[in-house]
């Protein structure tokens, strides 16, 4: 057996802190502007599900590291003593940035002072977020030290050892397969009930056109915004038929007019805030949860309508469904590849799935949703 060198109660903390680090650091890298920085870091990758399996091991490891003094017996010699003293550096590291995540407010302004608030905090967010890393990572490599420098005890209690690791590493891997291979089926199974709901989506309805010849239209998209998408309000303003288009949001209510600049150019459209929207019918949009695995991914069904505000009657309507891939978006590359987007979409502007999120400008998706929504609005203008 290779000399041991038995853990202090420092390096114990230590350890502990360092592992259950990787907890907030995930919930902060996906949180405001260092979430749209890093993309919504590992957090986006596993989802909520992912980061409830990573927490279980890291409580249980904890509780073993509290429990047994000689959980966390290291090399005194070789290349695997090199790699724990490295693995404790880069835990060092990560806990103290880790613990700085609580505070990265104060820190910012102490920095960068007042003047510089905003900037400041994003950038002190951006390296404690970075450094928090080093924790578990540093974990892994201390890890990787122990294992490959054999730590046992001696006599009788290593053999018996040794034989619980070795029952707990195939235990624990066993259930890793089932559980994966269980999500996976879940996750394959639900895409397809999502890809056949396509096809027998219903297309645009008209019940009835409007009972006047109108030119304004409020739109109501709040519905969209979780999918970072909108109903496209400046190219709707400059549909011939209309004068301007409404928008309103927020608590106090704010209302906005977009008024036809007559030129088919959105950007000299004119923009002006009024305290209260004066459109008799309105383009919103309704969602509802049609299908839900309860394993992470689920099935919206988003209801564009045409009402009047004066009776509430919906004068048309159009269907889209959303599928939302949710925890289980880690199998999504293993089963599609790159060809499916984390939230996809059928429906009334394209009928085959496709990438449910924001839409670039002039991109077939913008497009196709815009020409959409600007027939679904003439489908109910009356004749002049």
């Amino acid at each position: 057996m290779t000399a041991v060198i038995l853990p202090s109660r420092s390096l114990r903390i230590l350890y502990c802190v360092a592992l259950l680090t990787l907890i907030p650091s995930m919930l902060f890298g996906a949180a405001g502007w260092i979430g749209l920085t890093t993309g919504g870091g590992l957090l986006a990758f596993v989802g909520p599900l992912g980061l409830l399996v990573i927490a279980v091991p890291i409580l249980v490891r904890i509780f073993m590291v509290i429990r047994s003094p000689t959980a966390l017996a290291w090399p005194s010699v070789g290349w695997s003593h090199g790699a724990c003293v490295v693995g404790i550096g880069a835990m060092t590291i990560g806990a103290l940035a880790g613990a700085g995540l609580f505070f990265a407010g104060p820190l910012g302004l102490l920095l960068f002072g007042r003047a510089e608030a905003v900037i400041g905090i994003y950038v002190t967010g951006i390296f404690l977020y970075l450094g928090s890393n080093l924790g578990w990572l540093g974990v892994l490599v201390f890890e990787t030290g122990r294992l490959c420098g054999r730590v046992v005890p001696d006599g009788d209690a290593g053999v018996q050892f040794v034989k619980k690791l070795r029952v707990a590493r195939y235990g624990a891997l066993a259930l890793m397969i089932a559980g994966t291979a269980y999500l996976y089926v879940i996750a394959r199974s639900e895409r397809q009930a999502f890809a056949a709901q396509c096809a027998k989506l219903p297309g645009p309805t008209v019940k009835a056109t409007a009972s006047e010849v109108f030119d304004s239209v409020l739109i109501d998209d709040a519905a969209l915004r979780p999918l970072k998408r909108s109903i496209f309000a400046l190219e709707t303003a400059n549909i011939d038929q209309l004068n301007f288009v409404e928008r309103c949001m927020g608590s106090p209510t704010k209302c906005q007019k977009i008024i036809n600049s007559r030129t088919g150019n959105y950007a000299r459209n004119d923009m002006r805030e009024t305290k209260e929207a004066v459109s008799r019918f309105m383009l919103s949009v309704q969602p509802a949860v049609v299908r839900s695995s309860g394993a992470g991914t689920m099935t919206y069904e988003l209801e564009l309508r045409i009402t009047d505000r004066h009776d509430g009657k919906t004068l048309a309507s159009a269907h889209e469904l959303v599928f939302d891939w949710g925890s289980l978006s880690i199998f999504r590359k293993l089963i599609h590849g790159d060809s499916t987007a984390p939230m996809e979409a059928c429906g009334y502007a394209l009928p085959e799935p496709h990438s449910a999120e924001s839409m670039a400008v002039g991109s077939r998706g913008q497009k196709a949703y815009f020409n959409a929504e600007r027939s679904l609005i003439l489908s109910v203008m009356p004749a002049k």
